[in-house]
């Protein structure tokens, strides 16, 4: 995976964490905008699942998402959802065809 790179993260919050999760998604925002390499990053929620998240992220490259979860912000983020989350998050990593 050479370009651009979309993430897609699934998360379940822990049985009412619900509003934590959405705190903590939004506090995420302006620091992983800033960082090097991202051209999009942007949390969802599902309205009919209020517990169901889907964060959905573009890269330039393979490195600067790597560097992505090397940063401060992402260690706390991670940290605090082992006691948020229902369970690790669902990764998954698609390549740009167009």
């Amino acid at each position: 995976m050479s370009g651009p790179i979309t993430a897609v993260a699934r998360l379940k919050a822990a049985p009412g964490q619900e509003e934590l999760v959405r705190a903590q998604a939004l506090s995420l925002v302006a620091p992983t905008l800033a960082e090097p390499g991202c051209l999009f990053y942007r949390p969802y929620q599902d309205p009919l699942d209020p517990a169901s998240w889907v964060v959905v992220e573009q890269w330039a490259t393979r490195a600067d998402f790597d560097a992505h979860l090397a940063a401060p912000h992402m260690a706390e983020a991670f940290a605090a959802g082992a006691t948020l989350l229902a369970g690790p998050p669902d990764l998954q990593l698609l390549t740009d065809l167009a």
